[in-house]
């Protein structure tokens, strides 16, 4: 008996901030794991991580909706 999943994973690179560039980037995808961010940015940090770990988890957030992603995995070291 094979208890292992066939799993394919694919990897993708874009600028999460820029809604445009994640149009379509989970196609033929069922999971996503989100790990994108700034993890230990300056003082004033607001700057840092708007854009990452705020804009850009929501246009992932977003993307996999319209996608139908059956599970979305986000991780945070600091915005939990």
């Amino acid at each position: 008996m094979n208890l292992k999943p066939d799993l394919k994973a694919i990897t993708h690179y874009c600028d999460i901030t820029d809604s445009e560039t994640c149009k379509g980037i989970f196609k033929d995808c069922n999971y996503v794991i989100h790990l994108a961010a700034e993890a230990l940015p300056p003082k004033p940090f607001i700057e840092k991580i708007l854009p990452i770990n705020i804009i850009g988890t929501y246009n992932m957030m977003e993307e996999a909706r319209k996608s139908k992603i059956d599970r979305f995995i986000f991780a945070s070291s600091n915005h939990t």
